[in-house]
């Protein structure tokens, strides 16, 4: 085969081959390059025709780049006209979808090896498209709200142009800050840093920003820090803080608070010393987990309360209750009180010492037990409330509330009894599976006591074999009737339930069995189901009735052609049936 001539210019074969008549192996070929796409040569009339070829290849592909790029101009227009929405309406929904910013540092940690970049949801939605972002830079309350877990080292020039930015944008909305600092620290080179000087040092820039700078702009604070940035309160520049909650730990030093001119709600956990707070200005308190001394001494000294929570697990005794107050509290704008213990036994003297004549809303939940002197006192103090109060007690709420000996009837009878004619709301916190019968016992009248008069007027012989000593005792002597004639609506909720929801707007028949799993929201037999829907008219003329049950699957095929009928012959108008968080399907059916 003679040899190979190739082109001058570039080293290829100046004529066409055979590939049976290359010698250089497929393996050996070199790998292609860019310029194995430029033109070499056009002495010739073939390559003059390849050579425009590639020309109108490359005019074909730029017409259909542009013939691409008309069309979709053409459906975003298309797309527009039928799709915008107005402002206002792109608001509403930026406000559901871009919830208030949060930022949590340890799963983000910036100027790392391993950094992602600080992309917050407000910033995503900006850069989808210039109208977006016009829509989010002009509205204020988009950035009034933040919400900063701390735990990793962010340079000062971040932090400061970051925070600066939501205050800017905020403005002249109040901001809305919860900043968490966490006491240990990693530093850049992810060594920890426990030494206060250390710490301090490298937040120089954010408590500038934040307590120096732009303090009176902050009109709500929830503040997770090292209790020696307390004391960063007492400045004179939070002219607009009207919510300070502290969780800094346990604080064991005497906070001022005075100097803040707007503050009227505070929220303390772990507190041991009563703060310095304008006491005439606060009207709404919660304590976590403080002192029952401090609880006790607060409402001593806020005489415009209106709402007072306090969740503590310390006893509550007539000891500590005496030596604090010496003399009796009588607090006119209280509305709300909840107090709640845990494994607490609880004394008389709270309610002997106490007077909340205009109180609406009553909480007493935890693990509660009273003494044996309870009853005459919690009765005085219930009635009390019933003839004092305009409106009266409209919401009781009661949970794990036993007697001495442990029984929670006894307590619910004293309860119905006194506030029996003006309880409008009763919510009761319970995870025994018999509650429900229980309290259905104590609601509806035994047939003895229906009869019991038609029996007083013609008693039978002593020598009738129908009377025995027990009979003719409980003929004599019926049980008394609990009479609830404004009750509204009643809920039986699990405590687990119940810390997610509020008994405000959460009215719901719900118990748990001890031995169910945990997963599952509620198991209540199907039978006491049906029968508390046929008593619900009798005795309790509901006019709010809402069930959250998971019924056995054993019973829901059965028990819900009884439901059915009910439904359609007592006109459960205001019956919701709740399963599993999820409306019943069936039950609508009928209704429709």
């Amino acid at each position: 085969m003679g040899a190979l001539t190739t082109c001058p210019h570039c080293g290829h074969p100046a004529d066409t081959q055979k590939s049976s008549e290359f010698l250089i192996q497929p393996s050996t070929l070199s790998a292609f390059r860019a310029s194995d796409a430029t033109l070499h040569s056009t002495c010739d009339a073939e390559s003059t025709l390849l050579f425009h070829e590639i020309n109108g290849i490359e005019d074909a592909i730029r017409h259909l780049y542009e013939e691409r790029a008309a069309r979709c101009r053409r459906l975003n227009e298309i797309q527009s006209l039928a799709a915008t929405l107005p402002s206002h309406i792109l608001c509403n929904i930026f406000q559901h979808v871009c919830p208030p910013t949060e930022y949590n540092s340890a799963h983000q940690r910036v100027r790392r090896d391993n950094a992602k970049p600080l992309v917050l949801p407000i910033f995503a939605l900006s850069a989808v498209s210039s109208r977006w972002r016009q829509i989010i830079l002009s509205m204020p309350h988009f950035w009034s709200k933040m919400d900063w877990h701390w735990k990793y080292h962010l340079s000062a020039d971040d932090t400061s142009a970051l925070l600066r930015t939501y205050f800017m944008r905020s403005n002249p909305l109040p901001f809305d800050l919860k900043l968490t600092i966490d006491e240990k620290w990693e530093i850049e080179n992810t060594i920890p840093y426990n030494n206060p000087d250390h710490v301090d040092g490298h937040l120089n820039a954010l408590k500038e920003t934040i307590f120096f700078e732009n303090g009176g702009r902050i009109g709500s604070l929830k503040l997770d820090a090292p209790i020696r940035w307390l004391h960063l309160l007492s400045s004179k520049s939070f002219i607009y803080l009207s919510d300070l909650s502290l969780r800094s730990g346990k604080i064991d030093d005497c906070i001022d608070l005075s100097p803040l001119p707007s503050l009227t709600q505070v929220t303390f956990m772990n507190i041991k010393i009563t703060p310095i707070l304008p006491w005439k200005r606060i009207s709404t308190i919660n304590l976590i987990c403080a002192h029952i001394n401090v609880a006790l001494d607060l409402l001593k000294r806020c005489p415009n309360l209106t709402e007072f929570h306090s969740q503590h697990p310390n006893p509550v005794k007539n000891v500590s209750i005496i030596q604090t107050l010496k003399d009796s509290i009588t607090l006119s704008h209280l509305k709300w009180l909840d107090w709640s213990c845990i494994g607490s036994l609880w004394d008389d003297a709270l309610f002997r010492f106490m007077h909340f004549p205009f109180l609406q809303r009553l909480s007493l939940t935890g693990d509660i037990s009273f003494n044996i002197d309870w009853e005459e006192t919690l009765t005085k103090f219930l009635t009390c409330l019933r003839s004092s109060s305009t409106p009266g007690l409209t919401l009781l709420e009661l949970g794990y509330v036993r007697d001495c000996n442990g029984a929670p009837l006894p307590v619910l009878r004293t309860v119905f009894n006194a506030l029996g004619p003006s309880l409008q709301n009763l919510t009761i916190l319970e995870d025994d599976h018999t509650f429900l019968d229980k309290v259905l016992t104590l609601l509806t009248p035994s047939p003895s006591s229906s009869s019991s008069s038609s029996s007083s007027s013609s008693l039978p012989s002593p020598t009738s074999p129908s009377t025995s000593p027990c009979t003719t005792h409980i003929h004599l002597h019926p049980p008394p009737t609990i009479y609830l004639p404004s009750l509204l609506s009643l809920s039986i909720q699990s405590p687990d339930r119940h810390e997610h929801t509020t008994t405000k707007d959460h009215n719901s028949i719900f118990t748990r069995l001890r031995s169910a799993p945990q997963q599952l929201p509620g198991i209540v037999h199907g039978d006491l189901f049906i029968e508390f829907l046929k008593q619900r008219r009798k005795i309790l003329k509901l006019e709010r009735f809402c069930l959250d049950l998971n019924f056995v699957v054993s019973w829901r095929e059965g028990g819900k052609e009884e439901v059915r009928r009910l439904v359609c012959e007592e006109g459960f108008e205001e019956l919701a049936l709740v399963e599993g968080g999820r409306k019943v399907e069936w039950l609508e059916a009928v209704r429709r």
